[in-house]
């Protein structure tokens, strides 16, 4: 059972192990744990309610998703109106005999599994995954006694970078996917069967930034999206990438299908980017409502001016161009409004647009 509730927490970044056509259980053969440490530790319990703990330098691999730390601890319970005994909380630490003191590896880039929709690396300080309540749910597993439901919670994450999944006509692909955030809270459910969970997938993953304290200064989630796979490449070495998107807020949301597609994304507390959606789909229609375009904000560094386009970079990339017409105004900070033909290369601008059109230009500063 120990191999079952890790399962959950790996499930943290992949929505299933099953191929299509198979059944969507666990499989037991591509999993693997080990400890490191002379002084590790491996103390698993099947009675419902009773702490396991594996601990010293933990390595745990399934296929080839893989997730060091130090310390990995969980509880099962009997899921309500069953003699079946699945994850009720579980943690995975960081310590002494992790990789770093203060972080947890979680690694998916070389997994080859059909239903993964992120191949990413990740290195929150913690992770921590829980059992919820909530209303009754149609399970996709024939014979299944019901739907459990996790949030699964990565502590101080900081920057990722790796490649997501987006469904595209009858297909999908694989573009790269950068970014950072303080908190990431990913929504999980499974299926449950009699001799536990099955087609544990990933439902939604939200990205928050940091509100800011007395050590932390304010800071948005942040996610970038390139015109291409990008692997595991640090965001430092993306500076000359290509962007497809970008978008900051207080918190982002990714949502997931069944299949384990990226199908929607939105913001709240949108600060600036290309696009509150930086999941555009192609040629087919997401389950879950786009979300509210409402205010785009751009800002970045003028590379030219046309007679009704701008060129710009946007941290260092550079970006579509933006249209603009007879209703843009331009001012510069103190208010002094000018005209577009007094905008030159090499200032850096604010941009407001409605519809995709530049409705307001304000000069922020020279680069």
């Amino acid at each position: 059972m120990l191999r079952l509730a890790i399962a959950i927490l790996v499930a943290t970044a992949w929505s299933s192990a099953a191929e299509p056509g198979d059944s969507g259980k666990f499989d037991l053969s591509l999993f693997r744990i080990k400890t490191n440490d002379e002084n590790s530790k491996i103390d698993t319990s099947l009675a419902p309610g009773a702490e396991s703990v594996a601990h010293g330098a933990v390595e745990l691999r399934y296929e080839q998703i893989l997730l060091l730390c130090d310390q990995v601890r969980y509880v099962q319970t009997l899921f309500p109106g069953t003699k079946v005994a699945i994850l009720d909380h579980g943690e995975v630490n960081s310590g002494p005999t992790g990789p770093k003191p203060n972080q947890v590896i979680f690694d998916s880039l070389a997994t080859s599994l059909v239903k993964m929709p992120l191949r990413i690396r990740m290195t929150p300080s913690r992770i921590r995954c829980d059992r919820i309540a909530t209303p009754a749910e149609s399970a996709v597993v024939p014979g299944s006694l019901g739907l459990a439901t996790f949030t699964a919670v990565l502590s101080d994450l900081g920057e990722f970078t790796g490649d997501s999944r987006t469904k595209v006509n009858d297909g999908f692909e694989w573009k790269g996917l950068s970014g950072w955030a303080a908190t990431v809270e990913a929504t999980l459910v499974g299926d449950v069967v009699p001799k536990g969970l099955a087609n544990t997938r990933l439902r939604e993953m939200r990205f928050h930034g940091h509100p800011g304290d007395s050590d932390h200064q304010r800071r948005n989630a942040e996610i970038n999206r390139y015109k291409r796979p990008i692997g595991g490449v640090s965001m430092a070495d993306l500076a000359a990438e290509p962007l497809a998107g970008y978008v900051k807020g207080r918190m982002i949301r990714v949502t997931f299908d069944d299949d384990g597609n990226v199908v929607n994304s939105g913001v709240e507390g949108y600060a600036e980017g290309s696009t509150p959606d930086v999941f555009p789909k192609r040629g087919t229609t997401s389950k879950t409502a786009p979300a509210s375009r409402g205010k785009e904000v751009i800002i970045g560094t003028i590379t030219s001016v046309g007679s009704d386009r701008l060129d710009l970079t946007v941290k260092k990339h550079p970006h579509p161009a933006i249209p603009t017409d007879a209703q843009t105004t331009v001012t510069t900070r103190d208010g002094t409004v000018l005209a577009l033909a007094d905008l030159v290369a090499g200032q850096e601008v604010e941009i407001t647009l409605a519809n995709g059109i530049a409705r307001s230009i304000r000069i922020v500063g020279k680069k």
